[in-house]
C-alpha cells in the first residue's frame, strides 16, 4: 500500500485564461490571453498541463504516465514530468 502524498507536496496548477486549442499535426496552441503569449506543446506537454490541476501532486502526474508507458523506469519517468513543469511554469503556463 502507498503511503498518500505529504500535504506540503507541490501541486502544480494551470494559470487561469488559459485558452487551449488542437492543431491538425498533433500539438496543442495553448494561448495566456492576459498576455498573449501564444505556447506550443506535443501531445505530452499538454497532457501534463491538463493534469496540472492543482489536486495531483508531481509524483501523481508522474504516476499516470508510469501506468501509461511500464516500459519506461519510474524514475524517468518522474525526471522527465519534473523538467516538464519546470518549463511549463518558466513558459507562464503555471502558478505555484
Amino acid at each position: 500500500m502507498t503511503a498518500p502524498p505529504p500535504t506540503n507536496a507541490p501541486r502544480p496548477r494551470r494559470r487561469d485564461g488559459l485558452s487551449t486549442r488542437d492543431l491538425p499535426d498533433g500539438t496543442t496552441a495553448v494561448l495566456i490571453v492576459e498576455t498573449a503569449l501564444l505556447v506550443l506543446l506535443n501531445a505530452p506537454g499538454a497532457a501534463v498541463l491538463d493534469l496540472a490541476d492543482g489536486t495531483r501532486t508531481v509524483d501523481e502526474i508522474a504516476a499516470v504516465f508510469t501506468e501509461t508507458f511500464p516500459e519506461v523506469a519510474p524514475g524517468a519517468v518522474l525526471a522527465d514530468v519534473r523538467a516538464l513543469l519546470a518549463r511549463l511554469r518558466e513558459s507562464g503556463l503555471l502558478v505555484e
